[in-house]
């Protein structure tokens, strides 16, 4: 008969359960859900822009969306009668990162520490007296403790533990609660358009001069910056281009498949205008993501290649048992590559004037090599996590000097150091684990929609990975949250069932008769789902409710360790810019009762203490800083410098070399060493700590310098105090002979003998061809000096002091023409320098002038 058609047997068969899913929500119960993704994305998507909340208060205002996120989660528990959690690697990891900081925060008694890690116990040892000093006031000393934890700084590891448990709860909300098929490209989405946003900004702040955004007010300040675009370091920005970059690609090549439909009539779009716009958007999004960077050019540009590279290769493999075989290897691949990375390139941590030098592979290498002697000490249970700076200043040898590493720039070397065996274990587990899961997600269902999604997320998490063994952006919070939303919403995909409904195949029957033609599509079955991880664990009930507090409360506790951290920031801020002694101190001491084991806070109050004449109370501050940290070398030298005030306690030489054991490298240290031998009459220990802290950095050299200019003669400085340091050796020339032209004959060994070091030397930094500039201009030598100042704005071309100090030597050469375009460049990138109008009005009038004479 026309018009009909036979049954089809299949007709009844229905779509495979999925194992996953949880009973159909109430209207209320997806309101939360919503309000949930809304917080999420929000704080994704907002922390780059609040200086990468890298400052106390913008993780703060993290910390409290993360509370409100788990309140979400927990409402939501209560309303569904329903919390699930899956125990996958990621949350292992995190979750054993989190345990073991806790277990370095619990006290044990010496017995066992000496056990567990003898060099813990032998610095608890040696660097705490036998007895604390009896201070006046007090009428009895107290013993040494006979318990004490295995981290050297109990507020640094309580904080590092805050910041890993936010990072778990926020991957376990993406994972198990947010994470479904509707809400991954709407994610992926709030990644693109603020991926592009965050390369917009940056690259316009690349071009632009500081002059353009004056204009914006408070809206340029408020958005930070300094290394690239908000991001105060600018090794942290390839990592979250990254990530939105893979998540662009990956919703835009999902969008285009559309070949997993929910089972149904199937419905086929032509071109439409909405499409064509879609599409253009996202071409145009990527195109401006990969050009910031390029402009952005650091170490993380090559984590990104490599990367993407390894990911291209995944996507040609099709079968899935070859897939596997890549996919490990590309996991081997990239662990190597972290190690040649880990001895080729880092990012300086320290920049000088805003600018972004790169450490060559022999600076990178010393720096490790220097970090890796504490290894065999503290290999079992680490110096405590978080407490990299301190541990490694212990370490640091007289020739690097600088300011204090705050990471190590390779996070598998300052996992081995903080956390022992139990840290690098679970650190090189956590990415290799997700990238494992990730990608053996995509090659089972890379014929789904789901398929570029995790692609994408694998790409970005890769580049991430790999530039850890190069870089610190881990620890950049905007960094580190992003990257936890992203791999739980990537593990979900690739595990969850819900992400791969059952397909309805259809077959296409015509129907005609004399006045229609009808197709009509009939379900022939559905296709079976693959394997899937199963449901995990679910809580229901009052258990669902008492999860959902317990989740809570932790984030809380990430909240108030935040708030203490921002409050006391905030009152040392407020203490430095007091006008008078009582006021600094006030908010000092305030600051120390807000992080009562903080050893920063505790030495800041003991300064203002004793600033305000109240030695006392400076003394019981410095030690309460030095047995909160006996690392930090800060209370060892201020108890040693008012030994004098002690009613009870040991001799000032042993706190000072206290001080020189646990900061070898730190120039403060020695000066301070070297006034309080010269203030006892030991002058030849003055004049060997001197010349120790002129070979770690020039910054007391004036004061040095004057000293020994009365009391010795220039032959006698140069032999007792004087380091072979032609930088050295030029400031102290500047310093005793300042005059240049009725000196020159004083200065002219110091001058010759500095020369002669530099040609000694194979490679120079910006600062060292800066001093050798100045050599070879009192040497008469004016093309060389000019050549040396183009080799240091080469090194250094974002460093307004170096263009500065170039630009005074043109315009003393009367080299108008030259300065004027460097005064240009100063006036449009450093405004703030001090009479720059006038001197380009003079420049010009100069070159005028020389125009006239010439003609």
């Amino acid at each position: 008969m026309p018009g009909s058609f036979p049954p089809d047997p299949t007709a009844a068969t229905s779509p495979v359960p999925d194992p996953t899913s949880e009973p159909i929500p109430s209207p209320l119960a997806r309101a939360l859900r919503k309000a949930g993704e809304a917080v999420l994305y929000a704080l994704v998507a907002l922390a780059p822009w609040v200086a990468a909340g890298t400052t106390p208060a913008a993780e703060f205002g993290l910390a409290l969306g993360g509370v409100l996120l788990a309140g979400l989660w927990a409402a939501h528990a209560v309303v569904a009668g329903r919390f699930a959690f899956r125990a996958d690697v990621v949350a292992v990891c995190l979750a054993g990162l989190v345990a073991w900081s806790a277990v370095q925060l619990v006290p044990l008694p010496e017995a066992v520490v000496g056990v567990a890690c003898p060099a813990r116990l032998e610095l608890h040892r040696t660097l705490l007296p036998d007895r604390a000093e009896v201070l006046p006031g007090e009428t009895a000393a107290e013993p040494r403790p006979t318990v004490l934890t295995l981290t050297t700084d109990a507020a640094a590891t309580r904080t590092f533990l805050a910041r890993v448990l936010g990072l778990l709860l926020v991957y376990a909300a993406a994972r198990n609660w947010l994470a479904t098929r509707a809400s991954f490209p709407r994610f992926a989405r709030v990644a693109a358009v603020n991926g592009t946003l965050l390369a917009v900004y940056a690259v316009a702040r690349a071009y632009l001069a500081p002059a353009d955004f004056a204009e914006w007010g408070r809206v340029g300040d408020w958005l930070g910056g300094g290394g690239f675009g908000p991001f105060p370091d600018r090794a942290a920005f390839p990592d979250t281009i990254a990530l939105c970059l893979g998540l662009t690609v990956g919703a835009t090549l999902s969008h285009r498949r559309g070949d997993d439909a929910e089972p149904g009539p199937a419905v086929r779009h032509g071109w439409t205008a909405a499409g064509v716009v879609r599409a253009g958007a996202a071409r145009a999004a990527v195109a401006v993501m990969v050009v910031s960077l390029v402009v952005g050019i650091s170490g993380g540009l090559v984590a990104v290649v490599a990367a993407a590279g390894v990911a291209w290769v995944l996507t040609r493999v099709h079968a899935e048992s070859r897939g596997r075989a890549v996919l490990a290897a590309a996991v081997a691949l990239g662990a190597t590559t972290v190690v040649w990375l880990g001895t080729v390139v880092a990012e300086r941590k320290f920049p000088i004037a805003s600018s972004v030098d790169v450490v060559s592979r022999g600076e990178a290498v010393g720096a490790w090599r220097g970090a890796a002697g504490l290894i065999p000490q503290f290999w079992s249970t680490g110096t405590g996590n978080g407490t990299f700076a301190a541990a490694e200043a212990t370490v640091r040898s007289t020739a690097r000097g600088g300011p204090p590493l705050a990471h190590a720039g390779n996070e598998w070397l300052e996992a081995l150091i903080e956390g022992g065996v139990v840290r690098l274990g679970l650190t090189v587990a956590l990415p290799a684990g997700v990238l494992w899961v990730v990608g053996r997600g995509y090659l089972r269902r890379r014929s789904r929609s789901v398929g570029p999604w995790l692609i994408g997320a694998w790409f970005g998490l890769a580049a991430v990975t790999l530039h850890a063994a190069a870089g610190a952006v881990v620890h950049v919070p905007a960094v580190a949250l992003f990257v936890a939303a992203a791999a739980g919403f990537a593990v979900a995909g690739a595990t969850n069932a819900e992400f791969v409904p059952a397909r309805i195949r259809v077959r296409k029957i015509r129907a005609e008769d004399t006045a229609v033609s009808i197709v009509i599509t009939v379900p022939l079955g559905a296709e079976p789902l693959p394997p899937v991880a199963p449901p995990g664990w679910v809580a229901r009930g009052w258990l669902a409710t008492g999860v959902g507090a317990f989740v809570l409360i932790a984030s809380g506790l990430v909240a108030v360790d935040a708030r203490s951290r921002d409050r006391a920031e905030r009152l040392r801020a407020e203490a430095t810019r007091a006008g008078d002694e009582e006021t600094a101190l006030v908010a000092a001491v305030a600051a120390a009762a807000a992080r009562p084991d903080d050893p920063a806070a505790l030495a800041a109050a003991g300064d203002a203490s004793a600033r305000a004449g109240r030695v006392p109370a400076a003394l019981a501050y410095y030690r309460a800083a030095r047995a909160a940290n006996p690392l930090a070398p800060r209370p060892h030298v201020r108890l040693g410098e008012l030994t004098g005030s002690v009613v009870v306690g040991e001799p000032a030489v042993t706190h000072f070399a206290r001080a020189e054991r646990v900061a070898p490298a730190d120039a403060a240290v020695w000066f301070a060493v070297g006034q309080a031998a010269r203030a006892r009459g030991d002058a030849a220990a003055a004049w060997a700590a001197w010349k120790h802290a002129l070979a770690v950095s020039v910054e007391y050299a004036r004061p040095i310098l004057a000293v020994a200019g009365r009391e010795l003669t220039p032959a006698e400085v140069r032999a007792r105090l004087l380091p072979d340091d032609p930088v050295v050796l030029m400031a102290a020339a500047d310093v005793l002979f300042p005059d240049r032209g009725a000196r020159a004959a004083d200065r002219a060994p110091f001058v010759a003998e500095a020369a002669a070091l530099f040609a000694a030397r194979r490679t120079l930094t910006a600062d060292e061809f800066v001093t050798l500039a100045a050599v070879r201009d009192e040497q008469g030598q004016t093309d060389d000096a000019a050549e040396a100042w183009q080799r240091a704005l080469a090194l250094a071309p974002h460093r307004a002091d170096v263009r500065d100090r170039y630009t005074r030597w043109l315009e003393q050469e009367e080299r108008y023409g030259e300065a004027i375009v460097q005064l240009k460049w100063l006036k449009k990138w450093a405004p703030a320098l001090p009479d720059l109008q006038d001197r380009l009005d003079a420049a010009h009038h100069g070159l005028q002038l020389a125009d006239t004479i010439r003609k």
